[in-house]
C-alpha cells in the first residue's frame, strides 16, 4: 500500500510543476539569469555577467531573453522563446527542471541546437550587472 500512495505522489508532482524561479548560473558561460512567474508559467531576464564576458554587461541587463514559458504535458517540459541579447533571432526553448538545482535548456534553430546547463546563483551582482568574484 505504501509503493502505490508513493506511486501517486510523484504522479501528482509531475503533473504539477513548480516554476524554476529565482537566480541562475550559467555554467559553461557564467551569465546569470533571472526566471520569474509570468502569465500561466514564466520568463527570465539577464541579471549579470562574469568579468571579461561582456564589453558592457548593463547593456543586456534586464533584457528579457525568455518568453512564455509554459509546461507541456506532452513533452514534460517547459516550453517558450529564447531571445540571446544581441541577436534579431527568437529560437525555440525547451527547458528541464529536477527540482533540486539542475536546469538544462535546449534552444534550437531549424536543424541546430544548443544545450545549456544552469545551477542557482548565490554570489552578488555589483555594479553594472557585473558578477562578484566568489
Amino acid at each position: 500500500m505504501r509503493s502505490l500512495w508513493i506511486l501517486i505522489t510523484a504522479a501528482t508532482l509531475l503533473a504539477d510543476p513548480s516554476i524554476p524561479a529565482g537566480l541562475w548560473r550559467n555554467r559553461e558561460e557564467g551569465f546569470v539569469i533571472r526566471i520569474q512567474a509570468c502569465g500561466a508559467g514564466f520568463c527570465g531576464f539577464a541579471a549579470g555577467a562574469p568579468p571579461g564576458k561582456e564589453k558592457k554587461p548593463q547593456d543586456v541587463c534586464g533584457k528579457q531573453m525568455l518568453r512564455d514559458f509554459v509546461w507541456s504535458e506532452k513533452s514534460r517540459r517547459w516550453e517558450g522563446t529564447m531571445e540571446p541579447p544581441g541577436a534579431a533571432t527568437k529560437l525555440n526553448a525547451a527547458i528541464s527542471w529536477d527540482g533540486k538545482g539542475n536546469l538544462t535548456m535546449k534552444a534550437r534553430l531549424l536543424l541546430l541546437s544548443k544545450t545549456m546547463s544552469f545551477v542557482p546563483f548565490n554570489g552578488k551582482i555589483g555594479q553594472g550587472c557585473r558578477l562578484e568574484p566568489e
